[in-house]
């Protein structure tokens, strides 16, 4: 395949899915129900939750709502901001 065409779709398919992104502040995020597992791997999974381990610092990740829109978390402050991860 033509790697100009695939460089062109790759280009394309970001910025697409990037003009989607509905972004809202972390006081405005709605939580939503956990849909009830029905297959064996699925109640597996909610048996056994995998939990981050943050060992040092601080890892902020993003809360989506049902709708999609995205929050970019809490702002980093402080004297440890810059070796916050």
């Amino acid at each position: 395949m033509n790697l100009y065409a695939l460089l062109l779709a790759a280009v394309a398919s970001l910025v697409a899915v990037h003009a989607e992104v509905t972004y809202i502040d972390h006081d405005q995020v709605q939580p939503f129900p956990e849909p009830k597992p029905t297959t064996d791997s699925e109640k597996c999974a909610v048996k056994y939750k995998p939990q981050f381990l943050v060992s040092y610092g601080c890892h902020p990740y993003p809360a989506v709502q049902a709708d999609g829109a995205v929050s970019a978390g809490l702002k980093r402050f402080g004297p440890r901001a810059r070796s916050q991860r």
